[in-house]
């Protein structure tokens, strides 16, 4: 592959983790890219797709959602045909780069079932000091590759980020057992 060639399926990486845990955070630490969609309404009815680079400095476009669609009240069966989040389907992009809640309202799962039926290679970073265990049943079942970064809530007080975004990042970035980061 050549440094403009972009892969030939679709890679979705979900930052699932608690609500109010850094999801966001972290997703800014690993693209760069701030939130253009807010909670309340769109600062862009579109979210915009960037050119990121993969572990071998092949150019990737990353269409990039930090608010979680349960954050935003939008249940499974209108994923697809809410904003930002249609634009899943409509947006050229080789790369999706969303935050998930783990389990409420609507657990992540039924989130990433959505996108294995459009044919993306999910992957998951769980931001969690214990992820559910039916959540990783579902990921081990379902051979989704996935990387655990705990964090220890106990040690640290005040506002999120729970982990240090710019570590998680890294690791993600350079996770090779199992991959996370394109290719």
């Amino acid at each position: 592959m050549t440094k403009h060639e972009h892969p030939r399926h679709k890679i979705a990486i979900m930052v699932i983790s608690n609500p109010n845990s850094g999801k966001s955070s972290v997703i800014r630490a690993l693209t760069g890219v701030g939130n253009v969609i807010s909670r309340r309404g769109p600062l862009s009815s579109v979210p915009p797709v960037y050119r990121l680079y993969d572990r071998l400095g092949n150019i990737i476009n990353a269409l990039v959602i930090h608010t979680s669609p349960q954050e935003r009240n939008v249940p499974p069966n209108q994923f697809l045909s809410k904003a930002p989040y249609k634009h899943i389907r409509t947006l050229p992009h080789d790369t999706l780069i969303l935050g998930l809640e783990e389990l409420r309202p609507w657990p992540a799962t039924q989130y990433i079932d959505i996108l294995i039926r459009l044919s993306y290679d999910v992957r998951v970073v769980l931001l969690s000091q214990n992820p559910a265990s039916s959540i990783l049943s579902y990921l081990q079942q379902n051979n989704i590759p996935y990387l655990h970064l705990p964090y220890d809530p106990n040690t640290r007080r005040g506002p999120p980020p729970l982990i240090d975004p710019f570590h998680a990042a890294c690791v993600i970035r350079r996770s090779q057992n199992p991959p996370i980061w394109p290719p």
